[in-house]
Protein backbone atom coordinates (compact mmCIF):
# COMPACT_ATOMS: atom_id res chain seq x y z
CA UNK A 1 0.00 0.00 0.00
CA UNK A 2 1.50 3.31 -1.06
CA UNK A 3 0.69 6.71 0.32
CA UNK A 4 -0.63 9.12 -2.31
CA UNK A 5 1.65 11.98 -3.28
CA UNK A 6 -0.85 14.58 -2.11
CA UNK A 7 -0.97 13.14 1.40
CA UNK A 8 2.86 12.95 1.59
CA UNK A 9 3.08 16.61 0.57
CA UNK A 10 0.54 17.63 3.22
CA UNK A 11 2.47 15.75 5.90
CA UNK A 12 5.76 17.30 4.75
CA UNK A 13 4.27 20.81 4.87
CA UNK A 14 2.69 20.15 8.29
CA UNK A 15 6.10 19.11 9.66
CA UNK A 16 8.11 21.82 7.89
CA UNK A 17 5.97 24.83 8.85
CA UNK A 18 6.57 24.67 12.64
CA UNK A 19 10.29 24.12 12.06
CA UNK A 20 10.56 27.11 9.71
CA UNK A 21 8.44 29.25 12.07
CA UNK A 22 10.68 28.36 15.01
CA UNK A 23 13.81 29.19 13.06
CA UNK A 24 12.38 32.57 12.03
CA UNK A 25 11.34 33.52 15.55
CA UNK A 26 14.37 32.26 17.51
CA UNK A 27 17.15 31.30 15.11
CA UNK A 28 19.32 28.94 17.13
CA UNK A 29 20.86 25.54 16.68
CA UNK A 30 23.16 25.14 19.67
CA UNK A 31 22.38 27.13 22.79
CA UNK A 32 21.51 30.76 22.21
CA UNK A 33 20.53 33.45 24.70
CA UNK A 34 17.05 34.66 23.79
CA UNK A 35 15.45 37.71 25.42
CA UNK A 36 11.95 37.19 26.79
CA UNK A 37 9.84 40.24 27.65
CA UNK A 38 7.08 39.73 30.20
CA UNK A 39 4.60 41.32 32.60
CA UNK A 40 3.63 39.02 35.49
CA UNK A 41 1.34 39.29 38.52
CA UNK A 42 1.19 36.63 41.24
CA UNK A 43 -2.63 36.68 41.30
CA UNK A 44 -3.53 36.88 37.62
CA UNK A 45 -0.46 35.39 35.92
CA UNK A 46 1.01 36.78 32.71
CA UNK A 47 -0.42 39.82 30.93
CA UNK A 48 2.36 39.69 28.34
CA UNK A 49 5.10 37.26 27.43
CA UNK A 50 6.99 37.15 24.14
CA UNK A 51 10.39 36.39 22.70
CA UNK A 52 12.17 39.52 21.51
CA UNK A 53 14.48 37.87 19.02
CA UNK A 54 14.58 37.03 15.33
CA UNK A 55 12.02 38.90 13.23
CA UNK A 56 10.04 40.02 16.30
CA UNK A 57 12.97 42.14 17.42
CA UNK A 58 12.75 44.35 14.32
CA UNK A 59 8.97 44.87 14.11
CA UNK A 60 6.75 47.33 15.93
CA UNK A 61 3.66 46.33 17.92
CA UNK A 62 1.29 44.63 17.25
CA UNK A 63 3.15 42.81 14.46
CA UNK A 64 5.98 41.76 16.76
CA UNK A 65 3.56 39.39 18.56
CA UNK A 66 3.20 37.30 15.40
CA UNK A 67 6.91 36.50 15.49
CA UNK A 68 7.15 35.49 19.13
CA UNK A 69 8.10 31.82 19.52
CA UNK A 70 5.17 30.21 21.38
CA UNK A 71 7.14 27.05 22.17
CA UNK A 72 9.80 29.05 24.00
CA UNK A 73 7.31 31.34 25.77
CA UNK A 74 5.32 28.39 27.17
CA UNK A 75 8.51 27.00 28.70
CA UNK A 76 9.70 30.44 29.87
CA UNK A 77 6.37 31.06 31.66
CA UNK A 78 7.12 28.28 34.12
CA UNK A 79 10.69 29.48 34.71
CA UNK A 80 9.74 33.12 35.24
CA UNK A 81 6.69 32.46 37.43
CA UNK A 82 8.60 30.02 39.67
CA UNK A 83 11.56 32.39 39.98
CA UNK A 84 9.51 35.38 41.15
CA UNK A 85 7.08 33.32 43.23
CA UNK A 86 10.00 31.71 45.09
CA UNK A 87 11.49 35.19 45.67
CA UNK A 88 8.19 36.26 47.23
CA UNK A 89 7.38 38.86 44.58
CA UNK A 90 3.84 39.97 43.82
CA UNK A 91 4.54 41.69 40.48
CA UNK A 92 7.38 41.75 37.99
CA UNK A 93 7.96 43.04 34.49
CA UNK A 94 10.85 43.46 32.14
CA UNK A 95 13.23 41.27 30.16
CA UNK A 96 15.14 38.12 31.07
CA UNK A 97 17.47 35.96 29.02
CA UNK A 98 16.83 32.25 28.55
CA UNK A 99 19.01 29.64 26.86
CA UNK A 100 17.30 28.06 23.84
CA UNK A 101 18.61 25.05 21.91
CA UNK A 102 17.33 24.07 18.48
CA UNK A 103 14.79 26.93 18.50
CA UNK A 104 12.38 24.86 20.63
CA UNK A 105 14.01 23.67 23.88
CA UNK A 106 14.39 26.16 26.73
CA UNK A 107 17.08 24.98 29.14
CA UNK A 108 16.94 27.73 31.78
CA UNK A 109 17.93 31.29 32.56
CA UNK A 110 20.99 32.97 31.10
CA UNK A 111 23.76 32.55 33.67
CA UNK A 112 25.32 36.02 33.38
CA UNK A 113 22.07 38.00 33.68
CA UNK A 114 23.37 40.53 31.12
CA UNK A 115 19.98 40.80 29.39
CA UNK A 116 17.99 41.13 32.59
CA UNK A 117 16.08 44.39 32.94
CA UNK A 118 13.46 43.87 35.65
CA UNK A 119 11.17 45.93 37.85
CA UNK A 120 9.69 43.77 40.61
CA UNK A 121 7.54 44.33 43.68
CA UNK A 122 8.82 42.05 46.40
CA UNK A 123 8.02 42.49 50.08
CA UNK A 124 11.00 43.07 52.34
CA UNK A 125 12.33 39.93 53.93
CA UNK A 126 12.26 39.78 57.70
CA UNK A 127 14.63 37.73 59.76
CA UNK A 128 13.25 35.11 62.12
CA UNK A 129 14.43 37.21 65.10
CA UNK A 130 11.90 40.03 64.42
Amino acid sequence: MTVPLRRRLLVAVAVALPVVWSMLTTPSINGKEVPVEFRWDANSGFELIRTADGLGRTLDPPYDQFFSNPIVTVQARRLIANYFRDAGCTKAEGRVGVIVVGSVLTLGFQSTHEMWRIKAECPTHRSSND
